[in-house]
């Protein structure tokens, strides 16, 4: 955890009671910023894999941006404000990643543990500096909007309640996670980018694409904060990446709530890729071993027919008939000998289709930032203006969609054309590949394993799940 600003003591004077003098009492706006899954400042923009190979993501920029100093309001009352930065799911700041967290969302750098952390800190400030009132600005991507939505039933409740969820069994339930009594504080500002809960524990096999999220309450009502903002991704399918609403089943948000659908990738919303292009295997991979060559050639035809779907698809999605991508088969094997102490199997097939776009680029999420930035100051958050700063620029060849979506137009078939072809990520695949050399996919696999964690869902249509106002605290 990254704060910005100490904790004030106790030695400030007690709480200002009705009719107290205004110069004495003492006001907190305490802004919380949890970064998603791989997604750490400290880490980013740094050499290796994972959080070391991303870049900083929205939330990580809006931190920076968050004031932080302790002023007289034009009542003369004290008004401090701090920002506190909560590293991503899975990451720890100089160390390494841990992938069971960031596969499953929990464990010590898990979205409980990371709320745990939220609150503690909440505690310290509050109970230590006896403000008369503290305001809550709350900002997520991901799964650490998923631990924003948490922490805010907690500010609301009162409280962190540790649940155990029975993950011990998988040697990741999170440890030390104490029961915190919040300071009564109220919610300003709920500022989130794609919130993806995806908690995976024992009770539901580990699907992280189901709505059970055991402790982790990201439900929202009318009381949960005076505004509430939402971005979302228009062009995310992964099966594990399941959309948390914050819409209920009969449509209806929030008191104060918005959200708001932009072209984009998961992370073309949150922020975090790094540099240009991407080379992925775009359709599932076909290996197997069988007694006949006709077997082995029915597999064949079947990646061929999930190739034909694909790249009509993203013909139909991604160019807009105005550009001729790059599909090629990675490698394309029809072989006539089996393992030699399996003398019945003596046939097999190993196939797959990458698909490279050395056009594609970072940027897009930068829209999403401003978007944000805008929604946050309507709402009195003190963050400072959008610095002049490359980390910070919309490209200049899409500024102008930036003003379209501020203004609520529509974009143009044209327009969305020129998003897809250069800047809308293709999240959803079957497996990244490192460089663009056709000669690195000249020899199949020796081994097929079907775990796919960016698979896309069923019919590339996203799976949602709805708010339930009645569950929020």
């Amino acid at each position: 955890m990254t704060e910005v600003g100490e904790p004030a003591t106790g030695g400030g004077g007690d709480a200002a009671s009705p009719g107290s003098d205004p110069a004495r009492e003492r006001r907190l706006e305490i802004g919380f910023f949890f970064d998603g899954t791989l997604n750490n400042m400290g880490n980013a923009d740094g050499d290796g894999e994972g959080s070391y190979a991303n870049a900083p993501s929205n939330v990580a920029l809006l931190y920076r941006l968050y004031a932080t100093d302790t002023r007289r309001g034009s009542d003369g009352a004290e008004l401090t404000r701090r920002a506190v930065y909560i590293e991503g799911i899975g990451t720890n700041t100089g160390g390494p990643d841990d992938m069971v967290d960031s596969a499953l969302g929990t464990g010590n750098t898990g979205v409980s543990a990371r709320v745990h952390e939220a609150c503690r800190r909440l505690e310290r400030e509050g109970h230590g500096g006896r403000y008369a009132q503290i305001t809550v600005d709350a900002f997520g991507f991901s799964r650490g909007a998923a631990a924003a939505r948490y922490f805010v039933n907690c500010v609301n409740g009162g409280s962190f309640e540790p649940v155990t969820t029975g993950l011990a069994v998988m040697s990741d339930e999170p440890t030390q996670l104490t029961r915190v009594t919040l300071p009564e504080a109220s919610v300003r500002f709920l500022g989130i980018f794609e919130s993806v809960a995806a908690i995976g524990h024992s009770g539901d096999g580990g699907d992280a694409s189901d709505s059970d999220n055991a402790d982790v309450n990201v439900h929202l009502n009318d009381g949960s904060a005076e505004a509430i903002y939402h971005i979302t991704a228009q062009n995310e399918y992964r099966k594990n990446f399941a959309l948390n609403s914050i819409r209920s089943a009969s449509g209806s948000l929030p008191s104060g709530g918005t959200e708001f659908s932009m072209p984009g990738a998961h992370s073309d919303i949150g922020g975090g890729y790094r540099g240009q292009g991407e080379t992925v295997q775009c359709v599932q991979p076909a290996a197997g071993y069988f007694a006949t060559r006709s077997e082995a050639e029915r597999l064949r035809a079947e990646l061929r027919q999930r190739y034909s779907d694909f790249t009509e698809r993203a013909f139909r999605e991604h160019y807009a008939g105005r550009a001729v991508p790059e599909f090629y088969y990675g490698y394309d094997e029809l072989r006539d000998d089996g393992p030699d102490s399996l003398a019945s199997i003596r046939h097999s097939y190993f196939g797959n289709v990458v698909w490279r776009r050395p056009q594609v680029r970072p940027g897009l999420e930068k829209i999403a930032l401003e978007l944000m930035h805008d929604q946050a100051l309507r709402s009195q958050v003190p963050l400072q203006p959008i610095p002049n700063q490359r980390a910070y620029a919309i490209p200049s060849a899409i500024t102008y969609i930036y003003d379209i979506l501020h203004g609520g137009r529509s974009l143009s078939d044209m327009d969305l054309a020129l998003l897809r072809m250069n800047y809308i990520h293709c999240s959803s695949h079957y497996g990244g590949v490192s460089g663009a050399d056709r000669t690195a996919f000249r020899s199949p696999p020796a081994v097929s394993v079907d775990i796919y964690p960016h698979e896309p869902a069923p019919n590339y249509r996203r799976i949602v799940h709805r708010n339930d106002p009645g569950s929020a605290r």
